[in-house]
């Protein structure tokens, strides 16, 4: 889960058509922090932490805690009107914690499901919390890379081959949420990269909506690669230690129940 952290807090600063690109860009800078993506993912963390799965009370009670951040147009939807349809990728990042706690493929999905539907019901959204969990599943059950690619596409027609290169091309940086788009191309990341870092890099050359893409892509690259460096994760923990105590106390405490 360490993953989802650094990787919303180094892509922050780097989200949007408007903003930097490269491979070399700085990973850390006074301006990072913490966004919505972390602080949702708190509240799915916090009620599995209890043992429950009223989701949609979880989120509300971190939004009450946090109420001043970026979030989505979509999310402000939900909560002022119900309206929960969402077709992009915020349900993927708070669908992580799925991964870790479920003891089967089946209760990965299921609970990735109960997750996404509450504000992203649209069929993509579904796809791409589904999706999400279950790679996290699978990579702690040992699953190689061919037998995810081949699930990935019967599963949910994601077919995980980029050539990043043409991508960070054809895409010039433009920003989308669109988890069709973003989903299987941060997971594609974290599955073949050589190190989180490396993960990082990808998603800040790639660009377009690098918190989120790179909460998932360093979340994978966490299970393929090994554990983060502890001074990157020191760079988040005190970067965002005052703002968002919190949100790290919720997934300090996941981390030790579900991800040792």
């Amino acid at each position: 889960m360490n993953g989802l952290l650094l990787g919303d807090h180094v892509g922050s600063i780097y989200e949007g058509s408007d903003k930097p690109r490269g491979f070399n860009l700085p990973l850390f800078s006074p301006a990072s922090h913490l966004t919505d993506d972390s602080i949702l993912a708190a509240a799915i963390c916090s009620e599995l932490l209890k043992g429950g799965d009223n989701f949609e009370r979880a989120l509300i009670d971190w939004y009450q805690k946090y109420p001043n951040e970026a979030y989505s147009y979509s999310f402000f939807k939900w909560l002022e009107k119900d309206i929960g349809d969402s077709s992009g990728n915020g349900s993927a990042t708070r669908s992580i914690p799925a991964g870790y706690i479920a003891k089967s493929e089946d209760e990965a999905i299921n609970l990735a499901q109960k997750i996404s539907k509450i504000t992203h019901s649209h069929h993509e959204g579904m796809c791409g919390a589904e999706s999400t969990a279950w790679v996290i599943y699978k990579l702690r059950q040992g699953a190689s890379f061919e037998e995810i690619k081949y699930q990935a596409y019967e599963n949910w027609e994601y077919y995980l081959d980029y050539d990043l290169e043409a991508v960070q091309k054809e895409n010039k940086g433009a920003f989308t949420t669109c988890a069709w788009t973003t989903v299987p191309l941060a997971l594609f990341i974290g599955l073949k990269s050589t190190s989180v870092e490396n993960a990082l890099r990808t998603c800040t050359y790639i660009g377009g909506d690098v918190d989120s893409v790179a909460a998932i892509a360093c979340s994978v690259a966490e299970l393929t690669c090994g554990k983060i460096p502890n001074h990157m994760m020191q760079k988040v923990y005190s970067s965002n230690a005052r703002k968002y105590n919190d949100v790290l106390l919720t997934f300090s405490q996941f981390n030790q129940n579900f991800c040792a």
